[in-house]
């Protein structure tokens, strides 16, 4: 990052530091919702997902992470098949010696938790849809960028992802965005 002080360690760095000094104490599926449209028209079905973590200190001095998730199956013609709604609560014990800045926990929560969650995910994703009649969607794998890793500390984090069900995965079907992938917001590219 140009213009930043060579002797002031950047949240990232901070941010794998404070990875090496936490314990994972508690992952808890807390809220969960789910929709799936009547009359759906056939697959293929594209996901969009976005991703809005929140941090805080709790009283015992851990660390804990919500993070909600929108999930939306939508058809080659953007009819919307499916909305599932869902948070996780990620819980973290820190060395009691340790006071991390915001910042930095904002930038532990961009890669290490979002990392922790998104196999959680992906397995919720395909037991739901696979459950309620629809061919099973896959999310890919998490890709981030330090660029979108900007995006989620400041905004939160949009991910469409163009997965037919059933079939190949597009080889650029992982993009984020602070905006609706819909309206023609600035996507940026995540690999």
């Amino acid at each position: 990052m140009s213009g930043s002080d060579p002797d002031v360690p950047s949240p990232s760095l901070e941010s794998a530091r404070l990875a090496a000094a936490v314990e994972l104490v508690s992952l808890v599926l807390v809220k969960l919702s789910f929709e799936r449209s009547e009359g759906l028209p056939d697959p293929p079905y594209e996901v969009g997902l976005t991703v809005t973590p929140a941090v805080k200190l709790d009283d015992d001095g851990d660390l804990v992470y919500e993070v909600d998730y929108a999930v939306a199956g939508l058809s080659q013609d953007d009819t919307r098949v499916l909305d599932l709604n869902c948070t996780y609560q990620v819980t973290y014990s820190l060395h009691k010696d340790l006071e991390p800045s915001q910042e930095v926990m904002q930038a532990f929560g961009a890669t290490t938790v979002l990392y922790t969650l998104h196999p959680y995910l992906r397995q919720l994703v395909h037991d739901v849809t696979s459950r309620s009649g629809l061919p099973p969607l896959l999310l890919s794998l998490l890709k981030i960028s330090p660029d979108v890793a900007g995006l989620l500390t400041s905004a939160g984090l949009e991910q469409e992802e163009a997965h037919p069900s059933g079939g190949d995965h597009p080889s650029d079907g992982d993009h984020r965005s602070g905006g609706d992938h819909r309206s023609g917001g600035d996507d940026t590219s995540a690999t």
